[in-house]
């Protein structure tokens, strides 16, 4: 019996099957995220690999006055108190965080002062640093985040 080579079709991934799948994260675990303060914006972003489309969270959230700790620390400290654990800790900065109530999802931290100041020519990117600065000058507040969640494992 002569059997044939395998022919993938472009676009199409084996580790998934036949079909492309889009994953989102867990509804719940954004809800959860949105508690830890002031949701001053939300939106999607999505990434393409392999076949799969990955929906990402992203929102920008004011969670009022940080202390000396800094931003991403009192984000972090705020999320532990709901359940999520510091996976990759990298303060001031960023922070990777997990959770056992939603382990299919992650959540990075990130300093929107940090963000702002980081040069990039991505047009996308420019209109977050708007977005940010924006809020920033909105609320006087130096306790403003981003924070990205996304589904991990499917």
């Amino acid at each position: 019996m002569h059997s044939s080579p395998l022919r993938v079709t472009p676009g199409f991934s084996l580790r998934h099957g036949v079909l492309p799948i889009t994953v989102r994260v867990d509804p719940d675990a954004v809800q959860a995220i949105r508690e830890v303060g002031k949701v001053l914006r939300e939106n999607t972003d999505e990434a393409y690999w392999d076949g799969v489309t990955k929906i990402y969270v992203v929102l920008l959230v004011d969670i009022g006055q940080p202390g000396p700790e800094g931003a991403v620390a009192a984000a972090s400290s705020l999320l532990q108190r709901r359940g999520w654990t510091a996976s990759i800790d990298r303060r001031p900065e960023t922070v990777w965080m997990e959770s056992p109530k939603w382990p299919d999802n992650g959540l990075m931290v990130r300093g929107a002062e940090s963000f702002a100041s980081r040069s990039s020519l991505d047009p996308s990117a420019q209109e977050q640093k708007k977005a940010i600065a924006d809020a920033m000058a909105q609320t006087g507040s130096t306790g403003i985040v981003i924070l990205e969640a996304e589904r991990i494992d499917w």
